[in-house]
């Protein structure tokens, strides 16, 4: 069961594999559920918003890219770590500045998706180098590079933090 989401019915075999299942209902009503903590479906659209694949995920950013940086803002962790996921996945320029936001979450593990995601937007396998669990001065001096590669490329983008 290791690496399987919790409910079985999320996912299909493909081939030999286990994949996950595409998205249920429209993404409308993922996102939906997604602004609603306390729906009885908010665990399930979490688990299924974080296994959304790389294409999956590019097609909900297009039209949900600006619910998608509102979610990765919230108060939920889980709800935040997927919608870092699903920005991160969607491969696109314009979630750099979010998943810089992200970068600075309480959470280890939403900060290590988002730098994950940033290396794999920027082609920079090692990013700048930050650790796993690193020091939060490190975590700010990395932080600031990755604000000046942006630049470079879009130097009229703006930061959350």
């Amino acid at each position: 069961g290791k690496g399987l989401p919790k409910h079985t019915d999320l996912v299909a075999v493909r081939d030999g594999k286990v994949v996950p299942r595409a998205l249920a209902g429209p993404a409308e009503q993922l996102l939906e559920v997604l602004d609603r903590p306390h729906d009885e479906n908010y665990d399930e659209a979490i688990e299924m918003l974080g296994e959304l694949s790389p294409s999956q995920a590019a097609l909900l950013k297009g039209k949900f890219a600006t619910q998608l940086r509102k979610l990765a803002g919230g108060k939920s962790p889980e709800a935040r770590l997927a919608a870092v996921r699903t920005l991160a996945a969607s491969g696109d320029l314009k979630n750099v500045a979010t998943l810089i936001y992200a970068m600075t979450d309480p959470e280890p593990a939403i900060a290590r998706t988002a730098r994950d995601g940033l290396r794999r937007i920027s082609r920079r396998p090692s990013g700048f180098g930050l650790a796993d669990d690193p020091a939060e001065a490190d975590r700010q001096m990395v932080i600031e590079k990755w604000k000046a590669w942006y630049l470079a490329i879009r130097p009229d983008a703006e930061f959350e933090n």
